[in-house]
């Protein structure tokens, strides 16, 4: 029922349509959705992604999966080049994906936020992988 009605939302809003033999295909390569504002939706799905992410922690072995993170002080006045720059890599990620024979679906989210309210004056850095 859930597969169902997501893939008659996705038809509603033209992301996918059905081909001549009846097989559902994407209308666009990609989308994207953002908000200036608060977005509850936007919010749910980010929440269950990270959920999955965490999730794949213990369920995944590191051959299948890419997680890394850094904590660092940074000037918050650069935050649109970070923005840029993480734009870039989805679109360089999403290009690697064009290939011919995919045998996975993988799930891409970087996250980039203030961690402390205050600001600081302290170049340290910590780097944690997994």
């Amino acid at each position: 029922i859930e597969a169902k009605t997501a893939l008659e939302r996705l038809e509603r809003l033209e992301m996918i349509q059905r081909n001549t033999t009846g097989k559902w295909r994407k209308t666009a390569d990609r989308w994207v959705a953002r908000s200036e504002v608060p977005n509850s939706a936007l919010r749910t799905f980010h929440a269950q992604m990270l959920k999955k992410a965490i999730d794949s922690l213990e369920e995944q072995t590191p051959q299948e999966k890419v997680i890394g993170s850094e904590t660092l002080a940074f000037d918050s006045s650069q935050l649109t080049e970070a923005s840029r720059i993480i734009d870039e890599c989805f679109e360089r990620i999403v290009r690697l994906s064009k290939s011919p024979s995919p045998n996975s679906v993988y799930h891409l989210g970087i996250q980039f936020f203030r961690i402390f309210k205050n600001n600081f004056k302290n170049n340290k850095e910590v780097r944690h992988e997994n």
